[in-house]
């Protein structure tokens, strides 16, 4: 029986689940034995180590080679999503004047009674 490999100690489910994904569909076989401890402790993960990917020997340099690290191409990547930073769209501003024209603000918001005010 072959002995596995380590190739890495994800700290998410959900990365595990894609690394695992990624590398079956190149035909790597991975096993992720921590998987079903971080699915029901996935607050512990940090405690456990992550969860370890293992690789059979013999792919593990296809593996390390899939596996490339994101440092190289990040000044490609979109750095600020322009999105974020739109100013607010005219929609909200009707809503609010909705808001206030038809008296929408909860009574509690509009006047505070307060013990003192009541006893005069």
């Amino acid at each position: 029986m072959a002995r596995l490999v380590p190739l890495r100690a994800c700290y998410s489910i959900a990365e595990a689940v894609c690394l695992r994904s990624m590398l079956a569909a190149y035909g790597v076989w991975t096993s992720a034995d921590t998987i079903w401890h971080a699915q029901i402790d996935w607050y512990a993960l940090v405690a456990l180590h992550g969860i370890d990917l293992h690789v059979l020997p013999d792919d593990e340099e296809t593996a390390r080679a899939l596996l490339v690290p994101v440092e190289d191409y990040i000044d490609d990547l979109e750095t600020e999503p322009e999105a974020l930073f739109r100013p607010p769209s005219l929609n909200l501003f009707l809503a609010i004047a909705v808001f206030y024209f038809f008296d929408l603000i909860p009574f509690w918001v509009r006047r505070r009674y307060f013990k003192s005010e009541e006893a005069t």
